[in-house]
């Protein structure tokens, strides 16, 4: 019960709210390389996360947009212009509530730009966050550095007034990236896998 909560510390409801975060796992079968359908998903998920769950932020997978693993498919002429797109109409059709999608991110301007497995945090519009994933698996199944560069930093944004460390998948098996995010103020961490 909340008003019990802000009796016993001594909040005001101001703060409370900044404290309690209602996050939605959006844990959606994705496909590789059917990128309008999976960012259909997002949409819809998203939409029933703020309506029907009244969350203020959903977590969707690793590599959403492009389906995971789409290995070779990163390579395709047409898949970055694809994404860019998907990552457009997420940003710009889902508002009240905040939407963390995975999706491999281009940096560059040539064909031999840079590949990086990213989770983008948008909310009403606009972009609040980006997250390269700094700890890269290569070993069994996983071929994740023949595809993609190795993220150099930390990320933390504020929500709600609430500082959210962002890693994915791996990074939380290393100790490294969460220690970052914590020494950069987070007050918690969210992970995609």
């Amino acid at each position: 019960d909340k008003r019990a909560f802000v009796r016993i510390a001594g909040l005001t409801a101001n703060r409370v709210r900044s404290i309690l975060m209602k996050i939605a796992l959006a844990q959606i079968d994705t496909h590789v390389g059917a990128i309008d359908a999976n960012t259909a998903k997002v949409l819809d998920y998203a939409r029933r996360a703020r309506d029907e769950l009244g969350a203020d932020l959903v977590l969707f997978p690793e590599l959403t947009l492009s389906g995971y693993p789409p290995e070779d498919l990163l390579l395709h002429g047409g898949m970055r212009r694809r994404v860019e797109q998907a990552l457009e109409k997420v940003r710009t059709e889902i508002s009240g509530i905040a939407v963390c999608v995975g999706y491999p991110e281009y940096a560059g301007e040539s064909a031999g730009s840079r590949i990086y497995n990213s989770v983008a945090v948008f909310r009403d519009g606009h972009q609040i966050a980006n997250h390269r994933k700094r700890v890269l698996p290569n070993y069994a199944v996983f071929d994740e550095k023949r595809y993609f560069q190795a993220g150099e930093s930390s990320t933390v944004f504020e929500l709600d007034g609430v500082r959210l460390g962002l890693i994915i998948c791996e990074d939380a098996w290393s100790d490294q990236p969460a220690r970052d995010c914590a020494a950069d103020g987070a007050q918690a961490i969210v992970v995609i896998n």
